[in-house]
């Protein structure tokens, strides 16, 4: 630090009769307000006390200090993050440019309607809707596609109580009489069951607590409800996703707690289950059979089981029957007539469609229907008249029509550059055609049904007519050459006619795991999102690294457990070739990953803090070594090991950025961003991180843990707490990029940059 800065930051703050006291660097990288009564808004961060805890793995000593901020019901624990939250609270609100960039972000005219779960029931459809003047989604329903709309719940006027809530999931019964939701309370995701009598317009008044899916009975009578475990104090927070049971409630029945109990682990032995395993129950439409999906955490790969759906009026119990089995690698099934369609990945690593016979089924010796290809598969779904089939190759998905007994695929005509994601829960076994999302990073998604009578799509008008012009915005996709030689894809948007002279502010986003292709833009359903960075002056890339699914199966296992340093390599090789082609430089550059993209961003900076000017870690697994020890890391083994293995200790050691940050280390500045409520990625990973970056740090730059306590893992986030959100993280960055004017050069300086 320079002593003039020092002295000078000194001297400003005696002038607005502030205490004489050595600041620290941090606190001088923040005094960047103008004004007196603003400058002393902030003071330093608390520290974190350590209390060493040493783990053994195979032999190998591993020393966590801060190992108390993982224990969410201590006080201390409790009292540290807080403090944290109102820190960082004060620094960003009072940066020079928040307000106004909250501003125009909150501009009647800046958002445009988003609608997710498009689900079709006879002549009625039905989705969750958010409009620009809404907050949070609402359950809609529209009759034959056509306008009005009919809003059935609103979270913001259907519960009294003062609390925020939001809609987690629905189900329409088949006929479109009912419709059982899912609703929770700030974020948590252990949400309530209600149900809407459409036809009334009001709730029934039941109330199913901690649930997790529910699905119709053809004849509405009923529904299978999947619930969480109920934990008491003395439980661990591990329990929270293990053990979950799914029951049968019919409607009318007085008290939930008494409903048929179908499925669990060692519940029956003719459904075997292990507890982190969890079965969904469902009749496939145009069959009589009960289905039971096996799911395993992540693991993208199920098994399924069938039952005559009149077995549930037997006292016997259920017969259930496999149809696969997860040896078999299958992702996804449709059934037509006595033909079942397996999505499968055995032998085939971009998987294949096979058919076998649904009464007695054999995966091993199943007729390829759709070969592997080099796109990858990613869904099916059964019309009337046609299998069809979304494949993604690199970032785009197509569609394709199988004709039943025919066995060769014809292609959907897609407008160029855009994508299409396959409704299965829209698309109706007793109708012609598919519908399907179709979108692009600089249009909203449109919703299609295709025609195969007259080969065509039509629009079916679920969303009105787009407001914003995005033709400024211009669209590159390069190839980012990686540490292996390895072209990893990237797709670059900013504003057309920029000078490509290095100048620029860039913010990279990567993710990089479950085989998710994070370039597909049928994943981005707010083009708000890119508006918001490309008319702040930001150049914004998106790179498709290994560990997603943008080349299939084989793209996804080059980026998991023991490979997945490619993960953060193929991210340093984006950020390289940003600058290399004249978009950036590393002053100027921020990195973004959340969610399991903390592991991406959190080893990317600490292995490259040369790189990047400024990081983001949204709700981020950032000390991989303790996934197994909070409330989600049982399921998420599959994807990136457990330390039970000596290969999957050491696999997950080589991707724990925690473990890795170095005393003195001159690491960039850093935003971690989470909701408290949270239950996929615990806070306590974020609070540890900041804790450890915070003493470690030797730049002066700052480290801010930002805490939503009426948010969790984004899942039911309103539209005012993204606002916010992104407000922060915009004015964080243009602060310590140094566009924010003066007052950010004068702190800059101060910090000793």
């Amino acid at each position: 630090m320079r002593m003039s800065a020092f002295s000078g930051s000194l001297a400003a703050a005696a002038s607005c009769g502030s205490r004489e006291v050595a600041l620290p660097a941090l606190l001088l990288a923040a005094l960047l307000m103008p004004g007196c009564a603003r400058a002393w808004a902030t003071d330093a961060p608390p520290p974190a006390k350590k209390i060493p805890v040493v783990d053994t793995y195979h032999g190998v000593e591993i020393v966590d200090p801060y190992r108390w901020l993982e224990d969410l019901r201590d006080p201390d624990t409790r009292d540290w993050i807080k403090a944290q939250a109102e820190y960082t609270d004060r620094v960003l609100q009072a940066l020079p440019e928040r307000d106004a960039i909250l501003a125009r972000l909150q501009a009647p005219d800046a958002p445009e309607t988003v609608i997710r779960r498009v689900q079709r029931r006879g002549e009625r459809w039905f989705y969750l809707r958010r409009a620009p003047d809404e907050n949070d989604f609402v359950l809609v329903m529209r009759e034959r596609a056509g306008p009005p709309e009919r809003v059935l719940v609103d979270p913001a006027t259907a519960f009294a109580d003062g609390r925020r809530w939001s809609i987690n999931h629905f189900d329409a019964s088949p006929d479109g009489r009912h419709v059982a939701y899912l609703v929770s309370e700030g974020g948590r995701e252990d949400p309530d069951t209600r149900v809407f009598d459409v036809q009334a317009g009001r709730d029934t008044g039941l109330r199913i607590e901690r649930t997790w899916d529910a699905r119709w009975l053809p004849d509405g009578s009923g529904f299978f409800s999947m619930r969480l475990p109920r934990l008491s104090e003395s439980d661990s927070a591990l329990d929270g996703r293990r053990n979950l049971r799914t029951y049968l409630h019919r409607l009318g029945a007085p008290d939930p707690e008494r409903d048929r109990l179908l499925a669990g682990a060692g519940i029956d032995p003719r459904l075997p289950m292990d507890p982190i395993e969890s079965a969904t129950l469902t009749v496939p439409e145009g069959t009589e059979l009960l289905l039971a999906r096996i799911d395993r955490g992540v693991d993208r790969h199920s098994a399924f089981y069938v039952a005559p759906l009149a077995s549930l009026e037997e006292d016997a119990g259920i017969p259930w029957r496999r149809l696969a089995d997860f040896q078999d690698e299958v992702a996804d099934i449709a059934i037509h007539g006595q033909d079942l369609y397996l999505l499968s990945s055995r032998d085939a690593p971009r998987y294949r469609v096979l058919r076998t016979s649904l009464q007695a089924p054999d995966p091993a010796r199943a007729q390829v229907v759709v070969a592997e290809g080099r796109g990858a598969i990613q869904a099916i779904a059964a019309a009337r008249d046609a299998l069809y089939v979304q494949t993604l190759d690199g970032g785009l998905s197509q569609l394709s029509r199988v004709e039943y007994g025919r066995g060769t695929p014809q292609p959907v005509a897609l407008p160029e550059g855009t994508s299409a994601a396959l409704l299965p829960r829209a698309t109706a076994a007793d109708a012609a055609g598919a519908v399907y999302a179709l979108a692009a990073f600089t249009t909203p998604p449109a919703y299609l049904h295709y025609d195969p009578a007259v080969g065509r799509s039509t629009d079916l008008h679920l969303l009105p007519p787009p407001t914003a012009d995005r033709s400024r915005i211009q669209t590159r996709v390069l190839q980012a050459p990686s540490h292996d030689g390895v072209d990893v894809p990237m797709v670059v948007m900013h504003r057309k006619g920029i000078a490509l002279d290095g100048s620029h502010p860039a913010l990279l986003i990567g993710y990089g795991a479950y085989g998710i292709s994070i370039l597909d833009p049928a994943n981005w359903p707010e083009r708000s999102v890119i508006d918001r960075w490309v008319d702040n002056g930001f150049v914004l890339a998106i790179a498709g690294v290994r560990g997603g699914g943008e080349y299939g199966r084989p793209w996804h296992l080059a980026g998991k457990e023991a490979t997945k340093p490619n993960t953060w390599k193929d991210f340093i090789a984006a950020a390289e070739t940003l600058v290399r082609e004249g978009y950036t430089r590393p002053e100027r550059l921020a990195g973004n990953g959340a969610s399991a993209g903390g592991i991406l961003i959190g080893n990317a900076f600490v292995e490259r803090p040369d790189l990047f000017a400024v990081a983001l870690v949204d709700v981020g697994w950032t000390n991989a070594l303790r996934l197994e020890a909070s409330t989600n890391g049982a399921g998420n083994a599959p994807e990136f090991g457990t330390t039970a293995s000596r290969l999957g200790f050491e696999a997950l050691r080589a991707m724990d950025a925690f473990h890795k940050v170095k005393d003195g280390d001159r690491y960039p500045a850093v935003l971690l961003v989470h909701g408290y409520n949270d239950p996929r990625v615990d806070v306590w990973f974020s609070a540890k991180f900041a804790a450890r970056l915070q003493a470690a740090s030797g730049s002066g730059k700052p480290v801010l843990l930002r805490v939503d306590y009426d948010a969790g893992h984004g899942h039911g986030t309103g539209r005012a707490q993204n606002d916010a959100q992104d407000a922060d993280k915009i004015a964080f960055i243009r602060w310590r990029l140094g566009l924010s004017g003066d007052a950010a050069a004068r702190a800059s300086g101060a910090a000793g940059e």
